[in-house]
């Protein structure tokens, strides 16, 4: 096997309009509508997230909660209830 240097493979790579990708951003999310909720069951995703709650049980009031917020996202980080689950594919 071959080897690329790093600079040259992230070379090929186009730039980012920063200012371009916020303003769209910030564009879209002030008509989207909808709630997104994040279910983890891994307890090192939440080392991840960042400016949105995080809930670690499914009480109702911790799901009424998540959905009474204004931001449009909430973290479920916990063992996620039979419904949920799915085989965890990273694991062997």
């Amino acid at each position: 096997m071959s080897r690329i240097l790093k600079s040259k493979l992230f070379d090929k790579i186009p730039s980012v309009d920063e200012k371009f990708f916020r303003t769209e951003l910030k564009t879209a999310l002030k008509n989207f509508t909808k709630k997104i909720i994040v279910l983890d069951d891994d307890p090192t995703g939440v080392q991840t997230v960042n400016g949105i709650s995080v809930y670690t049980d499914w009480t109702q009031e911790s799901i009424a909660a998540g959905f009474a917020e204004e931001k449009s996202m909430f973290f479920y980080s916990d063992k996620l209830p039979r419904l949920f689950r799915r085989k965890n594919s990273r694991r062997t």
